[in-house]
């Protein structure tokens, strides 16, 4: 990443004198957001700019374009608008209102849960905004805390960065084989590769209720890879169990929501607004305009990859959550590495995605899984003995970060 002092005073050359790029407001892996007054109009924007490290990278660079287009055809109260976008030489950056209040994440960790009725409202007015860029398509694919902002003045939820939004014009842009979203809100049919439309933000809705009411996400694990397997094997704890001034009417919406099988779901944010108490103009989803990820027969199926946690561990556990025993690993036993007996083991669930129905006994061979995810420092030797390509743009990251963004065949020849 360019350093963001530097990047500062090349933005402000950019905009010119009608602007003043007055501070850093966050910085995430392909950019940096900053906090610049228009002076002419005497408003503050929230500029992102895309690291020029990154413009080699045609798929990042098409992303983020891709994601002005996408805000930019969205109009509605509770979703972040977009004022313009420029570029000069290898600076690429898009302007959006700043919402002062901070996010919903900011606001779980400074009070650890929120009250009852906020929830509802914030739910309602994210519900809200989704059945808007279902409407027209766009399935967000990473609706989260920390992506709904709060209007300092009215308390108004805005969702922001679509950064990896999915609209009707996008295919071919996700390489197959990643998955992309934040581990803790990915739907089960986005943890096990499968096809997947608008529903998975319904899915991702009924996580951060979830956590806003609770105070913490439905499925915990001692790493990303364990807590998304969780939610294949089952429902959470009702969020009422948890706090008890949680109606059984509002637990059950979010229940509705986290349904591990996409059909059982609300089949529209609208409908969840409806079931808050809201209104709502019913949609009917046309298959032309919602596009599933490109994932077809045996090839699809195994080529499930790494983003933002989810690591080669995740491999192994992914086949045998889906009924697919991995075949005996051949090497030698190693400190780090620990022996799953050979046996016979409960496989599937009968209330979890289609994919994982029904759950039965499956006699599994004995095989060996890594006890810890797979650091970039254990990969980039990999990387280097066998001059495969590497999965990070640019310089290696930090050697003690968990590796991430890995096609299969990849981690296979590295399992080998």
């Amino acid at each position: 990443m360019t350093d963001s002092t530097d990047l500062a005073r090349r933005l402000g050359v950019a905009l010119g004198d009608g602007y003043a790029v007055e501070r850093t407001l966050g910085e995430g892996g392909f950019a940096v957001v900053f906090l610049v007054r228009d002076l002419a109009l005497k408003r503050k924007l929230a500029v992102k700019v895309l690291s020029p490290d990154m413009i080699t990278s045609k798929s990042v660079l098409e992303r983020f374009r891709l994601e002005a287009e996408t805000v930019a055809q969205l109009s509605h109260p509770n979703i972040v608008p977009l004022h313009f976008i420029g570029q000069q030489d290898d600076l690429l950056y898009l302007a959006m209102q700043c919402v002062d209040g901070g996010s919903i994440g900011d606001r779980l960790k400074r009070d650890g849960m929120l009250a009852v009725d906020d929830a509802v409202r914030v739910m309602r007015e994210v519900a809200s905004a989704l059945e808007h860029a279902h409407r027209r398509g766009v399935t967000h694919r990473d609706i989260k805390p920390a992506n709904v902002l709060i209007d300092a003045e009215s308390g108004r939820s805005l969702v922001t960065d679509f950064g990896i939004a999915r609209s009707p014009d996008t295919k071919g842009l996700t390489a197959t084989g990643v998955m992309l979203g934040t581990p803790a809100y990915l739907s089960p049919e986005q943890v096990t590769g499968e096809a997947i439309d608008h529903r998975v933000d319904i899915y991702a809705l009924g996580v951060m209720a979830y956590e806003m009411l609770a105070g913490r996400v439905p499925f915990e694990g001692a790493t990303p890879t364990a807590a998304m397997m969780k939610r294949l094997a089952g429902p959470p704890e009702p969020v009422s169990a948890l706090r008890r001034e949680v109606p059984a009417e509002l637990a059950a919406v979010i229940n509705n929501c986290l349904a591990a099988d996409a059909a059982e779901r609300y089949q529209s944010a609208g409908d969840v607004v409806r079931a808050l108490g809201g209104e709502a103009v019913s949609v009917s989803m046309p298959a032309a305009r919602v596009k599933p990820a490109a994932r077809s027969g045996a090839k699809g199926r195994r080529e499930i990859a790494a983003v933002a946690g989810v690591v080669l561990l995740g491999v192994a556990a992914v086949w045998f959550m889906r009924g697919r025993a991995p075949a005996a690993v051949g090497i030698a036993a190693a400190p780090d590495m620990v022996t799953i007996a050979a046996g016979e083991y409960a496989i599937g669930s009968d209330s979890g995605p289609s994919v994982a129905k029904p759950r039965h006994m499956e006699k599994v061979s004995a095989f060996r899984i890594e006890r810890t995810e797979v650091t970039v420092a254990a990969y980039n030797e990999f990387v280097v003995a066998t001059h495969a390509p590497a999965p990070w743009p640019g310089a290696v990251p930090a050697g003690t970060l968990p590796v991430t963004r890995v096609p299969w065949g990849d981690a296979a020849n590295f399992c080998a």
